[in-house]
C-alpha cells in the first residue's frame, strides 16, 4: 500500500497554470484584434474623417453605431466643392476618436466555458445623405479616391495581412500582449 501526499497542492497548481494561461489567450486575442483594428484605422481613406471615426469593435455582437460630427464640422462649402481637405489616410485626428470611443472593449474578451467570444469590426458611416460610402472606399470604383488615400481595399489588405501570419510565435504573442485597445 501506499500514501499519495500534496494532492492539493497538486491541483491548486494545475488550476493556477489554467488560471494564467486563460489570461495569456484573451490577452493575446485581444491584442490581435487591437492590432487588426489599428490597421483599419490606418488604412481607411479620409476626406473628413468620417469613416475612419466610425469603426467600432463589438464584442459579443456587433456594433452598427455611427456618427456624423465630422461631417457636420467639414460642411465648408471650401472643402466640400473642390477645396483641398486637410485629411488623408493615416490622418490621426479620426483615429483618436474612434481609439476614445472603443477604449477598452478589446479588454471585454474574456473565455467562457472554453470559448472566446466573437468580435466584430463595423464600420456604419454614411454621408450627409444618410447613405453608406464605405464601399467606395473599399473598392475605389473609377479611381475615386485622391492619390493620398489610394488603393482603397483597407478591409481586404487587413484580412489579407492577417490571414498569412501563420502561427502565433513567442514574439508574436509578446507583442499582442502589449496592444489593447
Amino acid at each position: 500500500m501506499f500514501t499519495l501526499t500534496g494532492i492539493a497542492k497538486f491541483t491548486s497548481g494545475i488550476a493556477a497554470w489554467i488560471k494564467k494561461t486563460e489570461q495569456e489567450v484573451e490577452e493575446v486575442y485581444s491584442g490581435y484584434v487591437s492590432s487588426i483594428y489599428l490597421m483599419l484605422l490606418r488604412e481607411t481613406p479620409q476626406w473628413t474623417g468620417n469613416a475612419v471615426s466610425n469603426w467600432n469593435i463589438g464584442v459579443g455582437s456587433p456594433d452598427f453605431s455611427f456618427s456624423t460630427t465630422l461631417l457636420h464640422e467639414s460642411t465648408d462649402p471650401r472643402v466640400l466643392f473642390g477645396g483641398t481637405p486637410e485629411n488623408h489616410k493615416g490622418h490621426l485626428a479620426a483615429q483618436n476618436i474612434s481609439k476614445a470611443r472603443n477604449a477598452g472593449r478589446t479588454r471585454r474578451i474574456k473565455l467562457k466555458s472554453g470559448l472566446l467570444p466573437d468580435v466584430y469590426l463595423t464600420n456604419s458611416s454614411k454621408n450627409l445623405e444618410g447613405v453608406s460610402y464605405l464601399h467606395k472606399l473599399e473598392s475605389n470604383p473609377s479611381g475615386f479616391l485622391r492619390s493620398v488615400n489610394e488603393p482603397g481595399h483597407m478591409v481586404a489588405r487587413t484580412k489579407d495581412f492577417y490571414s498569412n501570419l501563420g502561427s502565433i510565435t513567442k514574439a508574436t504573442q509578446t507583442l499582442y500582449r502589449s496592444m489593447h485597445i
